[in-house]
């Protein structure tokens, strides 16, 4: 049994291809929650309303970012294992499907391999991030296709994600001070900080289209998410010494 939690911000023109991958290839009894950012979610209601697929659909009054998105799409699930997929993927096999009726999903961060259209398989990794790998990898994608940067294993993109709703809560789910990116290198970040896997799946696949926005177009929600991961612990050793401060005044 399965939750997929997927997030759409004005991605309507991929959904007809990724319901029916999952349909096509689904092995597993699942749940399906739409959590349309940008619009009232009638799109998702009338696609899903005659496919006889267990689902929910949700509109925010204001749009929120990754982060608020997602957590709130997991508070919705009736399942403990749970998917959190981009509207721009979809299955090309039933290995996703096959991998939670067969092994279950354990304490961890699991990433199904991402491909490209052609199948080829994408660069969907990173190494831990520090300032010089950030700014040599900006100036390396103004010359180069950003498939060509070299990768790592320290986090991987948040396009999917695999893992137990408990597990999820148990950690914190994603950090909502994120405006825009970075949100799943400090959710690895995190987990492997508390000793738990962070792993990708290779033989687990999905297609990924890359239809992400261009940091280029959000760069002041990408600076400001790049400095507050990099002070974070800054920023929440001060809050609770301020906190200290204040509870000894009262």
């Amino acid at each position: 049994m399965l939750s997929i939690v997927v997030v759409s911000h004005g991605h309507e023109r991929f959904f007809d291809a990724q319901i029916a991958s999952i349909l096509e290839h689904c092995e597993v009894k699942f749940q399906l929650i739409v959590v349309d950012n940008l619009n009232d979610g009638g799109f998702f209601r009338e696609r899903l309303s005659s496919m006889g697929v267990d689902y929910i659909v949700s509109s925010n009054v204001r749009t929120k970012s990754f982060s608020e998105n997602n957590n709130f799409g997991v508070s919705l699930a009736v399942y403990d294992n749970i998917l959190i997929l981009n509207p721009d993927t979809y299955f090309i096999d039933d290995s996703v499907f096959s991998y939670v009726a067969n092994h279950g999903v354990s304490d961890g961060l699991f990433f199904p391999t991402l491909l490209n259209t052609d199948l080829t398989v994408q660069s969907s990794s990173r190494a831990k991030p520090n300032l010089f790998s950030q700014v040599f990898r900006l100036i390396m994608k103004r010359a180069f296709n950003r498939e060509m940067i070299a990768n790592g294993d320290y986090w991987f993109f948040g396009a999917a994600i695999l893992c137990k709703k408990s597990f999820f809560y148990q950690v914190g789910g994603f950090d909502e001070n994120f405006p825009m990116y970075a949100e799943d290198a400090e959710l690895c970040d995190r987990v492997r900080k508390l000793n738990y896997a962070v792993e990708q799946l290779e033989t687990v696949r999905l297609v990924h289209h890359l239809g992400g926005e261009a940091k280029a177009r959000y760069l002041k929600k990408a600076i400001i998410s790049n400095i507050y991961y990099r002070y974070k612990s800054v920023l929440n050793s001060c809050r609770r010494i301020r906190r200290l401060y204040r509870d000894k005044a009262e």
